[in-house]
């Protein structure tokens, strides 16, 4: 087993707990989010021991994560993608339940829970794609400013249209509802990542699908959704673009975090970087430990200051292997932070990191997944420093 810290690294690995350990079940985290150093969620999804899916939440108090239990939806599996822990007695996920049993498609209706101090709940969400057959809402990613001031992101499927749109949905401190889609009809597009800079100014991002996936970032104005151009790192019959994850400091200092395929129709990922400067999105990539063979991803980003960016995602090495990744901009480049890597299956070290936020005070938390020889699975990934 590789030590919980790595040789010259500012990160240590936190331990956080599996349920069903023992079980030949999946375990992993997809989102964290932190309203100090010693109050953070991170939440992502289990599997029991028919290899049926639960949403699962861990709370961070400044010490140790502690599974927490969750309500679910009667008579479905369900998972959460994101989380936004706005105080102690205040946190929201989102994500999607789904009915079938084991290998049935993880997406089916909206699920919003919310955590009071106490217990979490499930609070009632919008299903615009909720006609016929085959129709699916997911919400992948949450972001606001306040507790009556809150945007969940993700997408619907609707069948009878034949169109696949971004999904938005807001939070007024009542209820939530949904917004008017900018999708074109008979697009896929999907949104990945939220962040409120403030109500008049929210960011998504995630891809356009309908051809050759490209990048694609939309913005509320206090009035409606509207989409943006942004650039892609690779171009071609053959490419592929992906925004993953977004982050802001203000109007004018905005971050995603994304990947593409090598157009030569390769095996190779090559991270990037987008930024908004108030008027137009600019694209840098960023390093890339394994450039020359398999590559590398961005899956998450957070902005602390225009001069301090943090991302992190996976490198993946031409023996198979799956390693952490985690990059942090000065204000004037991207250099790699180096990362533990846990997780050993066999000869084949096998982790990676699926979610980054600040805790202020220089304090980090990134979570995601790793595998050990004799666990069989993916179990829950998390580190941390105060020294980012």
């Amino acid at each position: 087993m590789f030590p919980d810290t790595a040789a010259g690294s500012i990160w240590t690995v936190e331990k956080s707990k599996n349920p069903k350990h023992r079980q030949v079940n999946d375990t992993y985290f997809e989102g964290v989010s932190a309203s100090g150093p010693g109050e953070a969620w991170a939440v992502g999804t289990y599997a029991d021991k028919k290899a049926l899916d639960h949403p699962l939440a861990e709370h961070w108090n400044g010490t140790t994560w502690s599974f927490v239990t969750l309500p679910q939806p009667t008579g479905q599996q369900a998972l959460f993608h994101g989380v936004d822990d706005l105080a102690p007695t205040d946190a929201w996920a989102v994500g999607t339940s789904f009915s079938g049993g084991v290998g049935a498609t993880p997406a089916g209706l909206t699920l919003i829970e919310h955590w009071d101090g106490n217990a979490w709940s499930i609070v009632p969400s919008p299903n615009p794609a909720n006609g016929v057959n085959g129709d699916s809402d997911v919400l992948e990613a949450i972001s606001g400013t306040g507790p009556d001031d809150l945007w969940a992101a993700g997408w619907d499927n609707d069948e009878d249209t034949g169109t696949i749109a971004l999904l938005f949905e807001h939070w007024d401190g009542t209820a939530w509802q949904a917004a008017t889609s900018p999708t074109p009809g008979g697009s896929f597009q999907f949104a990945f990542g939220i962040t409120a800079v403030s109500p008049d100014d929210v960011w998504a991002v995630g891809s356009d699908e309908t051809g050759q996936p490209v990048t694609l970032t939309a913005n509320w104005n206090g009035k409606a959704w509207s989409i943006t151009p942004a650039p892609n790192l690779n171009g071609g019959p053959d490419a592929q673009n992906e925004l993953t994850g977004v982050s802001a400091t203000g109007a004018d200092n905005v971050w995603a975090s994304g990947f593409a395929d090598n157009v030569n129709d390769e095996n190779l990922a090559d991270p990037f970087v987008l930024h908004w400067n108030g008027k137009a999105w600019t694209l840098t990539k960023v390093a890339n430990p394994n450039a020359s063979k398999e590559g590398s991803r961005l899956n998450s980003i957070r902005a602390l200051s225009p001069k301090d960016v943090w991302a992190v995602g996976q490198t993946q090495k031409n023996n198979g292997s799956i390693l952490t990744l985690a990059e942090q901009y000065n204000g004037s480049s991207w250099t790699v932070s180096t990362s533990p890597d846990p997780g050993m299956l066999g000869n084949l070290v096998d982790n990676s990191l699926d979610s980054v936020d600040s805790a202020g005070g220089g304090n980090l938390f990134a979570v995601g997944a790793d595998e050990m020889t004799g666990q069989c699975c993916l179990r829950t990934l998390a580190i941390g420093t105060s020294q980012g």
